[in-house]
């Protein structure tokens, strides 16, 4: 959102973009959802995580986060709390690693999982119980739906995403 929706500000001028299309985003999937959904929002904790220790140059092609993102990050989890949704973020981890662990523990379990994500590495946990849908779009992937799409099954995908390249 932060970076799809610009120079929205409020009356003090602090920007609100990514705080704007979060919530716009959030509330949505909620009137969405059913009386058991859980819904669980995952943050990357301002840390290094396990993978900085592993290779010094992890994501050093990436530009340094926008000076006013943080503050609008500390907004958003703000919300979430009042709201009364589960959070979780863990120093030395991702958020993608959260949702990870958390898809497929639940999904041992026997629950159905949604994973609401613009990030398509997470295609990789997709399974008859897990599917991923984008923010703003209603279009659900499970694994018939990746074939369709990319002509590889789920258990293909990162080695379609490694061999076809990805920018990030």
């Amino acid at each position: 959102s932060y970076f799809a929706i610009r120079e929205l500000t409020n009356s003090k001028g602090q920007a609100t973009n990514a705080v704007f299309g979060f919530v716009r985003s959030l509330l949505r999937i909620l009137a969405e959802g059913k009386d058991e959904t859980i819904t669980v929002v995952t943050f990357d904790a301002p840390a290094k995580t396990f993978r900085h220790e592993a290779y010094e140059d992890y994501k050093a092609g990436r530009a340094p986060t926008p000076d006013d993102l943080p503050g609008q990050i500390k907004i958003i989890k703000e919300i979430v709390n009042y709201l009364g949704l589960h959070q979780v973020e863990m120093p030395g981890l991702e958020a993608d690693d959260l949702i990870g662990t958390i898809a497929k523990t639940c999904e041992h379990l026997g629950f159905f999982i949604e994973i609401v994500t613009s990030d398509r590495d997470a295609y990789q946990l997709i399974s008859d119980r897990v599917c991923v849908r984008g923010l703003d779009k209603n279009e659900r992937f499970g694994p018939t739906e990746v074939f369709e799409k990319y002509g590889v099954t789920v258990n293909q995908w990162t080695d379609y995403r490694a061999l076809t390249g990805d920018s990030s």
